[in-house]
């Protein structure tokens, strides 16, 4: 990375910041695994709160499917 700027701290921690940035997946998510990562992050978020217990009994349902009606 090259840097032009008359203040070589920020030109130091530009290049070391920009090499330790972890490898991108590269590719796209399926439906699923696109909502399975948003339940788990509004489970994660609200974990500790009323809207947590709402989430986790709500993920429940939709991981037990569609009720028979037999």
């Amino acid at each position: 990375m090259n840097c032009n700027s008359t203040c070589p701290n920020i030109c130091s921690f530009l290049n070391s910041e920009y090499y330790d940035l972890p490898a991108v997946p590269k590719g796209e998510l399926s439906e699923a695994e696109q909502d399975k990562l948003m339940w788990d992050s509004f489970r994660e978020t609200y974990k500790d709160t009323e809207a947590g217990k709402y989430f986790n009994k709500a993920h429940e349902m939709m991981e037990r499917g569609p009720l028979s009606m037999d």
